[in-house]
């Protein structure tokens, strides 16, 4: 986003048009909502040299995935390196925003060993170092890149230029210029704690060409970026599986292999997965194949007999889903779209408690008759005791022979999945959950089996431990089956968008006067784009569209938390999963499948809820070293207790009957390692994270991340953009003075409207608007504004913070005026045009005569933005355009205050109307007459004194600002660059959701402290209980069992406390009226 944001920034300086092909509206004042619209899904910087991104400034991180470039090596390139006299290293820097920046840049770089020269420019964002022949070696490279991240920005992997040739000497050259970066999510099972995400995440990262790995734990999936020409997916699956886990791919975006269905566009192509039954060997399968590539619009077809899936790249624009299955049908076989929930809800990585329940009821099943009902039996009826005492099995007593017989099972096959775990944890030099319960168990087991055998072979005293084992490994499996279950409604959020879009939608086909013509009824996923779909009362909209025809209140508060029904007519924007409560609609499919508003909410909310808050890195660093102590302290209390009984440092009296030192000792032991518990400290930041963004979601809040969660705790201030922020976003004019001598009003306006006609800027459809209402007034052009049009302009020069300068056409502006017969000046050559503030007037040699200057003073101080508008060398009108304020604003101001929070404005607009603007907000830090860079420059200066800085905007003008905040909330009616650039996106145009912004992060982290705190005060409660600390004051001794419940019981106790944050109550804004905030005005 940054990227697209400085490349139509530098275009615009330049002088040369925007990268984007719809032109953005000139600045007249605060011209921060202007839109420029640019596809983000999917979308990577295609300038030279950009590789994979990771901005890291003062403890801000954020991930970039654009691709880069390099160059191939040939022979006589890798003999000529010492020889070549210069070479160039050119950089793409991302993070420069103003001049200080980029002379920090220089610096670093020029700092470097064997650099001899460094140009840092700051548009297009760029720096290139020069030096000698062994500046091209990777290890050089490397260097230069260290000292720029060193410096504070980010660097991809450079273009590498010799005398005019490109050529790379490192290792990373490869065959082709591009090194394509693609995602793939994938299902992993077998993870048991916090550790296991931890190794696994270690050992993805260790893989060369893995640019990005995030492991969870709750949602049993691992999103891993990587270089594909590095390594491939098969190879990471083999990765994972030689951790100790298995893996199944559900997802891969960006990849040419089979895997890569599911969504994305690929050079302008859909993507679509489909399942083909009926297919009986690889005839069945190019027949498939053939009938698919057979299909208009197609671009490739693959088919796979064995696995039954089918992968097609095709035209949106020519075909869709349902042409796919159709052809599939018509070649005799059946088909089916896959949809991306299917993997989510099915995969085999997906929280479940089912494996957990099956090996509780086995354990159960074994366990109670013998462990539980059998003793409680002995104690009541003894002379069974006796009996089973006296008789011998082989030389044992019966009832050792019972124990071991239904221990055994619950020990190996029940416990089976505790000794992979431990066993690949500790091949991999980590130690996990299983390692402990697997020591604590064997510990029980082994010994109750070596002490049979001694007891057969020598006789004497038999002391058992079978109980402990089983009963041990029966909590520990209840335990797990509780949180998994209690795990599974953290993800509740998501299931529930899931389920909001419907099964099916009626599809209605049209005459060529657009009568309904036929009805069918198909599913969601065989809706192509440009389909007229009918939407009947109480049912819900099928996918993202626009009213066609009818009106209905439709209810959005699934998917924006506004309770209120919105009112939706023809020409409205329509989301999928809302729901028609009223009237009959119809309307057109814009957006389908993961372009859906629905799919990319499912996809920020999951991305945030695989992401860590750095806060969990304590919780990380604490669990690699938590297993080793406490084997150690275990060690250690089994030795104390058994040298302090030989030696006789406690009376005999001490020990239960039955039992020896040995044993007394051992029991000791077992119970510590059984007792601690790391898995409470790994589950208290994901679990409150997970529902939090959650909570977020299901209020029109989206979190993009942890690390956003944890910083917006830390806010102490909140910069709010004006236009479209604090305001509307719909300003009028509501004032104009005339000032041209010859021209009328009319011939002003349309000159005026020519020149904004082409913007999507606020203000110029503001004034475009203004002179369609004037001309009808006056009895020219149609009957409704709706047909008023105005001519193309040309030579249009776009000065931001300045306004606008074309050239109109003469003969061209006559034939207008003449055909809608508007009274116009002769004009005989083309005119200047120019529309903007006082600064552009100054530009251009202008004055605005006094009295005209002194009635702009007054509309500004009113609040009012006055435009400039002049012909040739004279002004000729000047325009009041008003922004009311929303009427939230104020109050949300004063309550951000009562918080704590200060808050600032930064515009664009002019001094007096910006501070009219804060004075009637309630906003006394005010920044006036900013460009989007020196917004970046008054966040960055308020860093500089320790102030954790927040941005608010929706411009594009707004994203610089955003990323160089620490946390940006963006609206979500703002264009999709500032929704991109943003770590909050409120899916209201509502100020009101910033205060639950900040206040769901307050609460989410408070969630998450309270969650350690309790995790560490059982684990330093619990192990010395275990260890016996109060057992000579109290003759209480912890059985294992006993330790192990609580150890599993404390894992659930800190999911219950995250799922504490379903209640979370949205804070209220109170509506004050002017009477409330001034008592004075009640007259």
């Amino acid at each position: 986003a940054m990227e697209r944001t400085w490349r139509y920034l530098s275009g615009v300086a330049r002088g040369g048009p925007p990268v984007d092909d719809e032109r953005a509206g000139g600045d007249h004042g605060d011209r921060d909502g202007g839109t420029l619209r640019t596809p983000l899904v999917g979308a990577s910087s295609s300038s030279g040299g950009l590789g994979d991104l990771c901005v890291a400034e003062e403890g801000r991180a954020r991930k970039r995935t654009p691709t880069f470039t390099i160059g191939p090596v040939g022979p006589r390139d890798r003999e000529a390196v010492g020889a070549m006299p210069e070479t160039k290293l050119l950089f793409s820097v991302e993070g420069m925003f103003c001049t200080e920046c980029s002379d920090k840049v220089q610096e670093a770089v020029l700092e470097v060993n064997g650099v001899t020269s460094a140009e840092a420019t700051l548009f297009p964002g760029t720096v290139i170092a020069r030096g000698g022949g062994n500046l091209r070696e990777r290890g050089a490279i490397e260097e230069v890149r260290s000292a720029i991240e060193r410096a504070g920005f980010a660097a991809g992997y450079p273009d590498v230029s010799c005398g005019g040739r490109v050529a790379v000497s490192s290792p990373l050259a490869q065959k082709s210029r591009t090194t394509k970066l693609v995602r793939a999510t994938i299902a992993v099972q077998g993870m048991s704690c916090a550790e296991c995400a931890t190794s696994l995440e270690a050992a993805l990262l260790a893989l060369p060409g893995i640019v990005i790995a995030a492991v969870s734990l709750l949602t049993g999936t691992a999103a891993v970026e990587f270089q594909v020409d590095r390594v491939s997916v098969s190879a990471i699956v083999r990765a994972i599986s030689s951790a100790g886990f298995e893996a199944k791919i559900t997802e891969v975006v960006g990849g040419e292999d089979g895997h890569a269905g599911g969504g994305g566009g690929h050079g302008g192509l859909a993507t679509a997965k489909l399942r083909v039954g009926g297919m009986t060997c690889s005839a069945c399968a190019a027949s498939v194949e053939e009938a698919l590539n057979a299909v208009m619009g197609v671009a490739s077809a693959t088919v796979n007999a064995v696995t039954g899936w089918a992968l097609v790249r095709y035209d949106p624009q020519a075909t869709g889903p349902r042409g796919l299955v159709e052809a599939v049908e018509a070649a005799g076989f059946e088909g089916e779209v896959w949809r991306r929930d299917e993997t989510r809800r099915d995969a085999p990585g997906q929280v479940s408690a089912s494996p957990w329940r099956r090996k509780l009821v086995i354990s159960l099943c074994l366990c109670l008759p013998v462990f539980v009902v059998l003793p409680v039996v002995l104690r009541v009826w003894d002379r069974l005791g006796d009996d089973l005492r006296r008789t011998e099995v082989l030389g044992v007593h019966l009832l050792a022979v019972i124990q071991l017989a239904f221990a055994t099972p619950i020990q190996f096959y029940v416990g089976f999945g505790f000794y992979v775990g431990a066993w690949h944890a500790l091949r991999n030099g980590r130690a996990n959950m299983d390692v402990l319960v697997a020591l604590g168990t064997t510990s029980a087991y082994g010994f109750s089996v070596f002490d049979l055998v001694r007891f057969r072979a020598m006789g004497g005293d038999l002391r058992l431990f079978f109980d402990s084992s089983a009963l041990l490994i029966t909590f520990i499996c209840l335990g797990k089956y509780l949180e998994t279950s209690a795990k599974a409604r953290t993800s509740d959020a998501i299931s529930k968008l899931m389920q909001l879009t419907p099964d099916t939608a009626i599809l209605v086909e049209l005459d060529k006067d657009g009568q309904v013509k036929a009805e069918q009824e198909i599913l969601t996923t065989l809706i192509h784009v440009g389909d007229c779909l009918k939407v009947l009362p109480g049912t819900k909209i099928p996918t993202d569209g626009v009213v066609s025809s009818g009106k209905s209140y439709v209810d959005e508060s699934m998917i924006t938390g506004e309770s209120i029904p919105v009112l939706k007519s023809p020409g409205d924007q329509v989301i999928g999963g809302t729901v028609n409560t009223a009237g009959l609609l119809h309307m057109k499919a814009t957006k389908i499948g993961s372009d859906t508003a629905l799919s990319q909410i499912i996809k920020m909310v999951e991305t945030a809820q695989m992401s860590k808050a750095p806060v969990q890195r304590y919780a990380d660093k604490i669990s690699s070293y938590f297993v080793p102590i406490v084997v150690i302290l275990a060690v250690t209390t089994f030795l104390s207790w058994y040298i302090c009984g030989t030696t006789g440092a406690y009376p005999s009296s001490w020990i239960p009957l039955g039992n020896t030192v040995l044993t007394f000792s051992l029991t000791f032991g077992i119970s510590v390692v059984v007792a601690a518990c790391p898995c409470a400290l790994g589950l208290a930041t994901p679990t409150a994270i997970m529902v939090g963004t959650g909570v977020g979601a299901t209020h029109g809040v989206l979190i993009k991340g942890g690390d956003a969660l944890e910083k917006a705790c830390n806010v102490s201030c909140l910069v709010f953009d004006k236009t479209g922020t604090l305001t509307v976003g719909h300003p009028s004019v509501v004032d104009t003075l005339h000032l041209h001598p010859s021209m009328s009003k009319e011939e002003c306006a349309v000159l005026a409207a020519t020149v904004e006609s082409s913007s999507e800027h606020p203000l110029a459809k503001s004034i475009v608007k203004h002179a369609c209402e004037s001309l009808l007034a006056a009895g020219y052009g149609p009957k409704d504004d709706e047909g008023m049009t105005f001519d193309t302009p040309g030579e249009v020069d776009i000065r931001p913070g300045y306004g606008v300068v074309c050239a109109v056409s003469g003969s061209s502006h006559s034939q207008y005026m003449k055909r809608h017969k508007i009274p116009f000046a002769s004009v005989a050559q083309d005119l200047r045009v120019c529309i903007g503030n006082r600064k552009l007037m100054q530009a251009e040699g202008l004055g605005v005569p006094e009295s005209a200057d002194l009635w702009m003073k007054k509309q500004e101080e009113s609040g009012r933005t006055a435009v400039v508008f002049s012909v040739g060398s004279t002004v000729a009108s000047i325009f009041a355009i008003a922004d009311p304020l929303k009427p939230e604003a104020r109050d949300v101001v004063e309550y951000l205050q009562g918080m704590g929070i200060a808050c600032a404005m930064a515009s664009g607009d002019n001094w007096r109307t910006a501070h009219a603007i804060g004075r009637e907000v309630g906003i006394s830090d005010i920044h006036a007459g900013i460009s989007p860079g020196e917004k970046v420059e008054v966040i960055r200066e308020m860093q500089r004194n320790n102030v954790s800085v927040g941005m608010v905007g929706d411009g594009v003008n707004d994203s610089p600002a955003l990323v160089a905040s620490d946390v940006g909330i963006a609206l979500g009616s703002g264009t999709d660059i500032a929704v991109e650039a943003a770590d909050y996106v409120l899916m209201r145009d509502n100020l009101e959701d910033v205060v639950m912004a900040v206040d769901l992060s307050k609460a989410t982290m408070r969630r998450i402290k309270l969650n350690y705190v309790w995790a560490m005060i059982y684990n330093i409660i619990c192990i010395p209980l275990a260890g016996g600390a109060l057992f000579p004051s109290t003759r209480v001794q912890l059985p294992p069992w006993a330790a192990g419940g609580a150890m599993a019981l404390s894992s659930v106790s800190v999911v219950c406390s995250s799922l504490l944050l379903h209640a979370y109550k949205k804070p209220r804004v109170q509506r004050k009226s002017p009477l409330d905030r001034n008592p004075s005005l009640d007259s």
